[in-house]
This record gives C-alpha cells, sequence and structure tokens, in this order.
C-alpha cells in the first residue's frame, strides 16, 4: 500500500515535471480544479499545459468555460469533467487534441450530460478514457475522433463507456475508431445503440 502510494506520487511529480516542459511558463495552468476564482487566469494559448478539472464545486456557467477555453487546441495534462449539471461538454468545441499520458480523460457522474459534443476532437493520447455514470448521455458526439492511443510504452489504452443512459448510442464511425485500434487493452461498453 505504501509503496503504491509512493510510486503514484513520484508518477504523478514526474510527470508534472515532464509534462509541463512541453509548453511555454505563460501556457500553464497549475490549478487543478478550475473555479470561478481561478478562471480568470486560464491561459489563452493553443496548447496548454494543466490536469483540468471540472466538477460540482467549479461554480462556472456554461458561457464562462466556453470563452475561457475559446482558444484551447491542446490540452498537455489530463481532464476530468465530473459531476456537474452541464448538458454537454461544448465548451471544449475547439479542442482537437488531449496528451494526458499519464492521467486519465474522464467524463462521469454528469446527471444531466446528454452528449459530450465536442466536436473537433480528433486525439485523445490516454491510458485510460472513461465516460460512465451519465444517466441521460444517449450519444459520445465526437465525429472527427480519429486516434485514442497511449505514447507511454508499454502502455495499452483501457476504454470504458458506462452505466449511461439505456439508449446510448455511438456512431459507426465513432465504433470504427475503437473497434478497429489493435493498440487497445480493453474496450468496455454497456447498453450500446449504434446510428
Amino acid at each position: 500500500m505504501i509503496f503504491t502510494l509512493f510510486l503514484s506520487l513520484f508518477l504523478l511529480l514526474k510527470t508534472n515535471c515532464s509534462t509541463f516542459q512541453e509548453c511555454d511558463s505563460e501556457c500553464i495552468f497549475e490549478p487543478v480544479r478550475l473555479t470561478s476564482t481561478n478562471i480568470g487566469s486560464f491561459s489563452k494559448c493553443a496548447k496548454v499545459c494543466s490536469f483540468l478539472k471540472i466538477d460540482h464545486s467549479s461554480n462556472l456557467t456554461h458561457e464562462q468555460l466556453t470563452e475561457a477555453f475559446e482558444n484551447l487546441q491542446t490540452l498537455v495534462g489530463g481532464l476530468e469533467i465530473v459531476n456537474t449539471t452541464f448538458t454537454d461538454a461544448k465548451f471544449l468545441n475547439n479542442l482537437i487534441r488531449i496528451e494526458a499520458n499519464t492521467s486519465p480523460v474522464r467524463i462521469s457522474n454528469n446527471e444531466n450530460m446528454v452528449k459530450l459534443g465536442m466536436v473537433n476532437l480528433t486525439t485523445i493520447i490516454t491510458y485510460n478514457f472513461a465516460v460512465s455514470g451519465n444517466p441521460k448521455m444517449a450519444a459520445l458526439n465526437l465525429p472527427k475522433l480519429q486516434t485514442v492511443d497511449c505514447q507511454m510504452s508499454p502502455c495499452r489504452p483501457v476504454i470504458s463507456m458506462w452505466n449511461n443512459n439505456q439508449n446510448y448510442c455511438m456512431t459507426t464511425e465513432e465504433m470504427k475508431v475503437f473497434l478497429l485500434n489493435n493498440r487497445i487493452e480493453q474496450f468496455y461498453v454497456d447498453n450500446l445503440g449504434q446510428r
């Protein structure tokens, strides 16, 4: 237990230092949780380094997030959208690439979310992409997604989409991204329909 905790802390610190070397200092957003008190300091760079968490305590509107992320095209670090009341994540519409090698990309427990709606996202680099516990989510809505992978060796990503709406659907093109990718270690989906 102590070894696991130490190893996790070591990897986080090591990752934070090496990951954030990819960004200019003005393009680094250090706070993990984005809130109404720190959103003004979110970088206007196209490539931002941050372990970004948006949750119920963020106290932000969809409009505030859309404005904060208007230039964001690449996020290096990690992304979690958890326990919010948003109906979608369209505030990340300009996001093209997520590079989260040692962090998950997690969209979970958002009671009103009906779709992701990140319509320009083409690439997710992570060891774990999870979309779960969103009871109203009926569609993934990532129409431009082409790549889900992990760049660390011997990493192979795990994809899990479960406990969403019973009518949860993915398009044929979205399914192909996951099913035709031999690098994916595990792909788990429940309640899946197809459009």
